[in-house]
């Protein structure tokens, strides 16, 4: 039996690219080096494959993946059955991606590499700034998730909400405390929450096509 190696076989979905992300991505350009956005990027591309190979395995089709200011989103096909339990399995596939690689970096056998050290903590940070309760990332969808069941759709979601919101004052505590380079980092951090908080980006992953990632 052959392979079908046609682009209608292999497109995974489609992917939209935002002038937010474009924006986000000039500025990590200016404040680091080529070298480090470019394992950044390809960290997160990794991140974002975990997802889609999660929605792939759990049998849930995805339209497009839009990569926007505020992170990225898997748009589902309309009429797609996304259970509660598919989407805890996809939300929880980008940071367990990331995690493995950040392990597989501090191997005798990758670990030797040069970059290897770099490479393993940018996974590593991108996987616990994932696991934020926070919207619209991971961590706030795993929560809702496991939350539902015993809250209900809309207490759950109240509850990561206010969890987000209290991360957004802290960081922009955090600001106003250290100052300079520092408290302009949680400073953009603050905003970053904020923004998400006040548009509620969070989807009712029960009824909604779109997933947030980051």
């Amino acid at each position: 039996m052959g392979v079908d190696w046609t682009p209608e076989r292999l497109r995974i979905c489609q992917v939209r690219v935002t002038p937010g992300f474009l924006f986000v991505a000039a500025l990590l350009l200016y404040q680091s080096t080529p070298s480090f956005l470019v394992t950044f990027l390809l960290a997160a591309a990794l991140h974002e494959g975990g997802h889609l190979l999660a929605a792939r395995w759990r049998g849930v089709p995805v339209r497009a993946l839009s990569m926007t200011a505020f992170g990225c989103v898997l748009d589902f096909a309309d009429g797609a059955l996304v259970r509660d339990r598919d989407l805890l399995s996809i939300a929880a596939a980008g940071p367990l991606c990331n995690l493995l690689f950040a392990l597989l970096c501090v191997t005798p056998w990758v670990g030797q590499w040069h970059g290897a050290a770099l490479f393993g903590a940018e996974h590593l940070l991108l996987a616990l700034f994932n696991l934020l309760p926070v919207f619209p990332l991971d961590g706030a969808v795993l929560c809702a998730g496991l939350l539902r069941p015993r809250l209900g759709e809309r207490r759950a979601e109240q509850v990561v909400l206010a969890l987000s919101g209290g991360l957004g004052l802290a960081a922009a505590g955090a600001a106003l405390w250290w100052g300079g380079d520092a408290g302009m980092r949680f400073l953009l951090l603050a905003g970053w929450v904020g923004s998400n908080f006040l548009q509620k980006v969070l989807p009712h992953p029960c009824h909604s096509r779109r997933f947030p990632v980051k």
